[in-house]
């Protein structure tokens, strides 16, 4: 484990960029400039997980699709490492949930060298602190009443990722899909979608796509699909 770094995503990058393919793990006690999807700035404590691990995506498979999959093992580690005592939902596209509020989430980041398809994959989670007045409310596990060190957590998702790439390789997207909607926090219910143009979109969350598309239904009866964009409402 590293004390400090500026990013674990980007250690990742760097070694990547130097010819590490999948299957490396950089763990860090405290990042200086961690960050989210968009650049968002991650907050990075000492105390909570700050995790990444390079990954070589099956070949023929879009790379999409493996926020899906890390979403799910990430899911399964934190629940394993509780031992069963924290339910955690998804939120599409990369974040973990407990109880309505932020617990954690992912960041995927693919090197700058031409044709490298190995990627970071990035996790955060709040394990014992949670940012006070982030946009989306969090929370941490020792809030949820669990105590639990980051190399446990850290195994637990090296484990979990190694099946579900195993499960995407020789199965495809479909089983990862259908077991990702058993977790989607909102289902059924409504979202508010902030788009990366400024617009926003309201309607029922019914479905992702077999690219990973969210699918919503507006209150006109219309279905509109969503590549890119932010959740900032969950309801049902």
């Amino acid at each position: 484990m590293l004390e400090t770094i500026d990013s674990t995503n980007d250690e990742a990058l760097r070694r990547i960029n130097t010819g590490v393919v999948g299957g490396e793990v950089i763990l860090a006690r405290r990042q200086t400039a961690g960050r989210g999807r968009h650049g968002q700035t991650w907050e990075s404590p000492p105390g909570n997980l700050y995790l990444s691990i390079t990954v070589d995506p099956p070949d023929g498979r879009p790379v999409g699709e493996l926020a899906f999959v890390a979403g799910l093992a990430a899911a399964e580690a934190i629940e394993a490492a509780t031992g069963g005592n924290v339910r955690v939902m998804l939120k599409w596209p990369n974040d973990l949930m407990h109880a309505g509020r932020k617990l954690g989430g992912l960041l995927i980041e693919g090197a700058t060298g031409t044709g490298v398809r190995t990627l970071a994959v990035g996790l955060g989670v709040n394990l014992v602190s949670f940012p006070e007045n982030a946009s989306y409310p969090a929370t941490s596990l020792a809030e949820a009443g669990c105590r639990v060190e980051a190399i446990a957590v850290a195994q637990a998702f090296h484990n979990h990722l190694d099946g579900w790439l195993r499960n995407w390789a020789n199965n495809c997207f479909e089983p990862v899909r259908t077991a990702w909607l058993a977790r989607a926090a909102g289902l059924g219910g409504e979202l508010v979608v902030h788009l990366p143009d400024g617009k926003e979109w309201i309607g029922l969350f019914q479905d992702i796509d077999e690219q990973g598309a969210l699918v919503l239904q507006t209150e006109n009866g219309m279905t509109r699909t969503v590549t890119a964009g932010a959740i900032f409402s969950v309801t049902g």
